[in-house]
């Protein structure tokens, strides 16, 4: 193979590496990137003469779709507010190269995909756009202009006429053009933004510029201002003046120089399009308001230990081909999915093969914080295996198609935004068949409103197998959502509320049910097409049954299907719920029957009870079964915990692997809160925890460093004011690996 090295120092922009990859074409080659800082004003491209090649990055070689600010000096500008004048800098993006920066977009939910606002990053870390409330504080939607009825019978408000608030601060605002709203404007599980078109802060009134909102607006939902001069009062926030083309940026705290970003490319850093065999390998893409990597119509791409981050769209968008793999990479702070992957042919049943395994994702989703989620399939024969996924507002692996498998996954702290949503989600479709969701780890999740599912089969999806995985602190850890031909075996349940929920909604009379079953999934069965990733069909090519030849044979229990529709019948939730093991939560409650759940027909066998001791540590959290526990004897088969998450030999950077466990203590004359953590790897770790006690509307929070030697474990003593029962202690972390624990304060 021959071997091309380049440096930052030899090459000065796109075109000078493009005309390296394009004089290299015709052969295996290797394109070494040096160790460097490598600015991008186009993205690179590799087509069908680029066959056989890899790109390697040597150290740490960054491809970078923005541009590094000089010139900084303190701002001066009226509207600064009093408290931060002089801390906040300011820079020319003109005297920058910089012409202008074009606008925030409308994005989100049932929005089109499209390219980031520039977005600032400070030493490599996201900065925060001004938003108020700060923090993960909400205003909420106080009343509405015009009400009407909507479907439900709730009460809603044309998103024409605007909505109300209930905040005195936009007073002190001045006017801008410039000012965004994002928020769930009806529902949880679905956020937009939108542009401010007239704020009345007399009335507190706001009416958004079109596309207004989604849905309509619903009393009490939950949104928040963004991009206000006057609210830039914190370390870490920034404003862009598009009017000036100027950037105000407050620094974080002790931190007077560093690398300052600010992403501008809209198109993919690197494209690989018509061509096969290529391999990407150790490179770091950042920095970009477009995608990171794009494969279209290729095949046998093969994307390995890659760090993918601070993109303005997807990490990696897989389009068609066969074969290709997404190993062993770092992906996080994407505005959209870290990895969506749309392949295979659901006509055919041709599998795409394709494979997302031992990959670290974290924070993804920043920007289209609902439907865009980390990893996003859609088609025929994928896997997602080994993977480490974290810390993301909205659902984790969202599916659409057959014969996918989900396996050997850890996922934790997702739908932390959002409510009647999963960690992975799937719906809407009775031939969507063959999905394997099995051994993973899936635990402490969010959830609002309606809470945070497990494994979600909505809308009456259909035979889904669920078997051998883990669950720990999910609303509703399987949720059956009036679907048929269900496996649910040889899972362990651990403090989830209930363990399993289960209805029959195609019986159901409501007409939203009704037209859903009538219209929307019958035209599905009988008119299969392939789908994009938001699960709506794809024109071209001949419809294909459900009843078809091909189908029965992969999937006959579709026959039975097929006969209820041609009755005209209602078609009732079925399933088999087998050996699993239920270590209840408060409400001791592990199966649920909701919307005619009763009108299923669902066998439950060889389920059994556990108690704390059947497991190897619960005190540390460590839900591993004793091979001596009497749930062997009573019906459990399952597997165990080993294999789950990251297959840490073959990455070439390692996320910390701590473990937190939380408790309370009598002392003196109140409770004090008792954290320890133990690291479980021979590198030494560090970082910050969050030790929070939530009660009623209370809560307090304290945050610490650590620092753990090979294997430590340490103990720290906390003190929490007014902590009493009922309380919900959390330990959670901003530092990738830190793993969260929680704690239910009971009578001591």
């Amino acid at each position: 193979m021959k071997r091309i090295e380049i440096t930052d120092e030899t090459v000065g922009c796109s075109a000078d590496i493009q005309r390296i990859l394009d004089g290299n074409r015709g052969g295996e080659t290797e394109i070494v990137f040096r160790p460097g800082r490598y600015f991008l004003d186009a993205g690179l491209r590799l087509g069908k003469g680029h066959r056989g090649m890899t790109l390697r990055g040597e150290g740490k070689a960054r491809l970078i779709g923005g541009r590094s600010l000089r010139g900084w000096a303190v701002a001066e500008d009226c509207r600064i507010a009093p408290r931060a004048r002089g801390r906040i800098l300011a820079c020319s993006l003109a005297e920058n190269g910089i012409a202008g920066t074009g606008g925030m977009k409308s994005r989100g939910f049932d929005r089109p995909v499209v390219p980031s606002q520039p977005r600032l990053f400070f030493d490599g870390e996201p900065q925060r756009l001004i938003r108020y409330p700060k923090g993960e504080a909400f205003l909420t939607i106080s009343g509405v202009a015009e009400p009407e009825t909507d479907e439900w019978g709730n009460e809603v408000g044309r998103l024409e006429a605007g909505f109300h608030y209930d905040d005195e601060r936009p007073g002190a605002w001045s006017h801008s053009e410039d000012i965004w709203v994002h928020g769930n404007w009806c529902w949880d599980w679905a956020t937009s933004y939108e542009r401010v078109a007239r704020l009345d802060s007399g009335c507190k009134k706001i009416v958004n510029a079109p596309p207004y909102g989604l849905y309509s607006f619903k009393k009490g939902q939950r949104f928040y201002f963004l991009n206000i001069l006057e609210e830039l009062t914190e370390p870490g926030e920034y404003y862009i003046d598009r009017d000036k083309n100027m950037l105000y940026f407050m620094p974080p705290a002790g931190c007077e120089k560093g690398e300052v970003l600010l992403s501008l490319l809209e198109e993919p850093l690197l494209t690989v399009e018509d061509s096969d065999d290529i391999t990407i390998l150790g490179l770091q893409l950042e920095g970009t308001c477009g995608c990171g990597i794009r494969v279209e119509g290729s095949s046998g791409v093969t994307i390995d230990n890659c760090h993918i981050r601070n993109i303005g769209n997807h990490g990696v968008a897989l389009q068609g081909g066969r074969g290709n793999r997404v190993l062993h990479s770092t992906i996080h702070d994407c505005g959209d999915c870290g990895v969506k992957a749309v392949g295979g042919d659901r006509l055919t049943l041709e599998a795409a093969d394709f494979h997302i395994c031992n990959n670290h994702m974290y924070r993804n989703t920043q920007l289209s914080r609902c439907y865009q989620v980390p990893i996003l399939l859609a088609g025929v024969g994928m896997t997602v295996r080994n993977n480490l996924i974290h810390d993301c507002p909205h659902k984790a692996i969202m599916y659409w198609g057959n014969d996918m498998t989900i396996e050997d996954n850890e996922i934790y702290r997702v739908v932390m935004e959002t409510g009647d949503a999963g960690a992975v989600y799937t719906g809407k479709n009775y031939t969507f068949r063959g999905n394997r969701v099995c051994h993973n780890y899936i635990h402490h999740l969010g959830g609002v409103g309606m809470g945070a599912m497990g494994i979600y089969n909505d809308d009456c999806v259909s035979g889904t197998v669920m078997e051998d995985n883990y669950f720990v602190e999910a609303t509703r850890a399987v949720m059956l959502g009036g679907g048929r031909d269900f496996m649910v075996r040889n899972n362990v349940f651990i403090g989830c509320d209930p363990a399993i929920e289960l209805d029959s909604r195609g019986v159901d009379g409501h007409p939203v049910w009704r037209y859903m079953m009538t219209e929307e999934l019958r035209e599905r069965f009988y008119h299969i097409r392939n789908v994009d990733t938001d699960n709506m069909d794809v024109p071209g090519g001949e419809d294909v049954s459900g009843i078809s030849a091909l189908y029965l044979s992969r999937y006959p229990e579709l026959e039975k299907i097929d006969a209820y529709f041609r009755k005209g019948d209602e078609i009732p939730g079925s399933g088999v719920i087998r050996g699993n093991v239920f270590l209840p939560g408060d409400s001791g409650t592990n199966v649920r029957c909701a919307t005619s759940g009763e009108r299923g027909s669902y066998l439950f066998e060889e389920n059994v009870f556990a108690a704390r001791e059947d497991f190897r540590d619960a005190s540390w959290e460590d839900w591993e079964l004793r091979r001596d526990s009497g749930v062997f004897r009573n019906g459990y088969l399952g597997r165990s915990m080993a294999g789950i998450g990251l297959q840490r030999s073959l990455r070439m950077e390692n996320p910390c692997n701590v473990c937190t466990a939380i408790s309370v203590r009598e002392q003196g004359n109140g409770l004090t809160v008792c954290l320890r953590i133990r690291n479980q790897e021979p590198d030494r770790a560090r970082g910050t925890i969050l030790v929070a006690a939530r009660g009623g509307e209370s809560c307090t929070a304290r945050q610490l460093t650590f620092d753990l030697g090979p294997s430590e474990r340490k103990e720290y003593l906390i003190d929490l004011a007014d902590i009493r029962e009922g309380f919900i202690l959390e330990a959670s972390s901003p530092t990738p690996g830190v793993r969260p624990s929680i704690c239910r304060v009971r009578a001591v």
